[in-house]
């Protein structure tokens, strides 16, 4: 029995946050720099929509077309459920949005929630938030149940009363729908999933040598991503025994970190460990130096933060 369709599409598009404070939240479609003109993205400075404020009918955006995600970086999504029904609303909806990082076999929910209707034709909006902390992979599972009335007249049209027990349960345990007997009512199951990967946005690389009882140490840093504000670079020591002279910094809180860093653009950053107490450092030591700690913006105005290291010195005499 090829009955009961599935009447819900689900669409997910990539959101940035404006770089203007409005009283109202705002929605459109611009270029931003950085990103090809075919790939124009949906903006916003709130997580509250109206669905009178976001326009449907541009360019959809599906997870090959949003643009890549970075490891650190918050990844904001608004999924679209619309009801393919022209004649009747869609009922009792069930949604609950999943996200799974595949490697570290981590599954989080995103939202849960039940939604009265969705009109004929119309669409429901829900902003999700992922904070990619892992270079993985990441799916988004959208899971629904809903009812509707053309199921009903559908199920109407059935002889549900002559059906053996058999023949009932067939219907009460299929994937796609189940049939409510007692109710006379159809629930209708719908399970889409959208896929992206995360790589690094920075290749860091070391170099450190000892000269004068210290460590001299230059860190390149190199953007694999697009366009972005990097904002702060902060090493912290992770050898008790050691200080650190930052030669990056105008003045003790000043970091020398420019503003927009572009794609493929390179940067070095050099440090100074010294030992304290007068303690000797012996070339033959690997020791532990530090981390580095990078906060930046992305094109689309959300937060990214990651943290390289330990760096460890090597001696490579033997």
């Amino acid at each position: 029995m090829d009955k009961f369709g599935q009447l819900l599409q689900a669409k997910i598009k990539r959101l940035g946050k404006s770089t203007t404070v409005l009283d109202k939240p705002t929605f459109s479609s611009e270029n931003k720099v950085g990103i090809p003109t075919s790939d124009i993205i949906l903006t916003s400075n709130s997580t509250t929509i109206h669905p009178d404020a976001v326009k449907i009918g541009d360019k959809n955006f599906y997870v090959s077309e949003f643009g890549k995600v970075y490891t650190g970086e918050i990844f904001r999504g608004l999924i679209i459920l619309s009801n393919k029904d022209k004649d009747y609303p869609l009922n009792n909806i069930r949604i609950d949005v999943l996200a799974t990082y595949q490697n570290k076999n981590i599954t989080k929910t995103l939202t849960s929630k039940t939604i009265p209707s969705i009109e004929k034709g119309g669409s429901f909006y829900q902003i999700v938030e992922i904070q990619a902390d892992y270079t993985d992979t990441y799916v988004i599972e959208i899971k629904s149940r809903y009812q509707c009335q053309q199921f009903k007249n559908q199920l109407n049209n059935l002889n549900i009363d002559a059906m053996t027990p058999s023949q009932r349960a067939k219907y009460q345990n299929k994937e796609s729908f189940q049939i409510n007997f007692v109710e006379r009512d159809v629930y209708r199951n719908f399970n889409k999933k959208f896929k992206f990967q995360t790589k690094s946005p920075f290749n860091v690389t070391q170099n450190t040598v000892i000269r004068k009882n210290k460590y001299f140490m230059e860190m390149t840093l190199e953007n694999e991503s697009t366009n972005l504000f990097l904002q702060s670079v902060h090493l912290s020591v992770t050898n008790p025994n050691l200080t650190c002279i930052d030669l990056n910094q105008k003045d003790e809180e000043d970091e020398i970190v420019g503003s927009t860093m572009k794609k493929k653009e390179i940067r070095s950053y050099l440090y100074i460990f010294e030992p304290k107490d007068g303690q000797k450092i012996k070339s033959e030591d690997n020791a532990g130096i530090g981390t580095v700690e990078l906060h930046w913006q992305n094109i689309f105005g959300d937060p990214g933060g990651i943290v390289f290291g330990p760096f460890i010195y090597i001696n490579e005499t033997d």
